[in-house]
């Protein structure tokens, strides 16, 4: 039926056979392009799902973390250590959101390239990056978490809330930035 035409004119049949030819490519390259598209996505979303899932568990380090301390003081600054935990989350999630990220890894340099600016409380991000802050904020509170283990029992809880504000908000987002966007682990003899 798509080679016959109505017309018994043979050169009709050609050009009715090379252009349902043509619209089957289109469609066949259009679906290509459709698959091509809907896997791009699905690998993308499988590297979002990966990516919360481990930072999920770095998150999950924070219990074992609270229970470490708790069972290393005495019973009487047990809620204390589990309310300083608490709010090592707290406090680094807020500092993480707000500038931390972006100067591990805001776009805009300083001079030097010592901090990253720009994408400040993730304004510049969007849903496809927003998986990262998460994953890097996890890190970040458990670097605090690492010194709140040190100095369990050992330190006022407001002196340790300043130490996690200056930890989570400029020490470990300006090293990630170091090592992450500017590499400096030649300068360290590591090629």
């Amino acid at each position: 039926a798509l080679l016959s035409c109505s017309s018994s004119n043979p050169r009709n049949t050609t050009h009715t056979t090379a252009d349902t030819y043509k619209r089957r490519m289109s469609t066949t390259d259009e679906q290509v392009q459709m698959l091509t598209d809907r896997l791009a996505a699905l690998e993308a979303n499988a590297d979002q799902i990966w990516i919360l899932i481990a930072g999920f568990l770095v998150f999950w380090m924070h219990t074992g973390f609270a229970m470490l301390e708790a069972g290393s003081v005495r019973r009487k600054n047990t809620v204390n250590i589990l309310f300083k935990n608490l709010g090592t989350i707290a406090i680094g999630a807020i500092m993480y959101f707000f500038v931390g990220y972006a100067f591990a890894y805001g776009q805009e340099h300083t001079r030097g390239g010592f901090i990253g600016s720009g994408d400040y409380a993730l304004t510049k991000s969007n849903n496809d990056t927003k998986h990262l802050w998460f994953f890097q904020f996890a890190f970040a509170a458990t670097a605090s978490t690492i010194l709140s283990g040190a100095i369990a029992g050992r330190a006022k809880l407001e002196a340790y809330f300043i130490a996690c504000i200056f930890i989570v908000g400029f020490i470990y987002p300006v090293v990630s930035h170091w090592f992450a966007k500017i590499s400096y682990w030649p300068l360290l003899g590591f090629s």
